[in-house]
């Protein structure tokens, strides 16, 4: 809890219980998460934590870079922490979303202002499928 509490101060955000756990929540998980998703996980441990609330921490988390924002392009905003910059893989049958690190995806943002004349602030790269197991079926 220590280091979340430091990366909340890192930002100078007030450390409360509501942050806190929506930031727990969100680091517990491998992949991206709806604000459904926060809700949900928050309510089966018992935090009084309504989804207002949460939209307003994510508005807040956004602003100050803690979070994400990630589009599957399925009608549903997901979020995950801002502490590293990587794709993903996301089955179409099953919904599996599996974060990839591959260096050979990085962008040279310095070719790109150069050949293009274009300053890349964000970009995101998503690879859709079929995970596998869904190709066993």
């Amino acid at each position: 809890m220590q280091n979340l509490d430091k990366i909340l101060k890192n930002k100078n955000l007030k450390i409360t219980e509501q942050r806190l756990a929506v930031l727990q929540i969100i680091s517990q998980y491998l992949k991206p998460l709806s604000i459904q998703d926060i809700f949900d996980k928050i309510d089966k441990k018992n935090l009084n934590v309504d989804k207002v609330t949460i939209y307003r921490i994510i508005d807040k988390f956004l602003e100050k870079q803690i979070v994400r924002q990630i589009d599957f392009h399925d009608n549903k905003i997901r979020y995950e922490l801002n502490n590293d910059h990587h794709h993903h893989l996301v089955c179409k049958i099953c919904g599996k979303i599996q974060p990839i690190h591959e260096a050979c995806l990085s962008i040279d943002t310095d070719k790109i202002l150069k050949d293009y004349d274009f300053s890349v602030e964000d970009h995101s790269l998503e690879f859709f499928g079929r995970c596998k197991d869904c190709l066993r079926k």
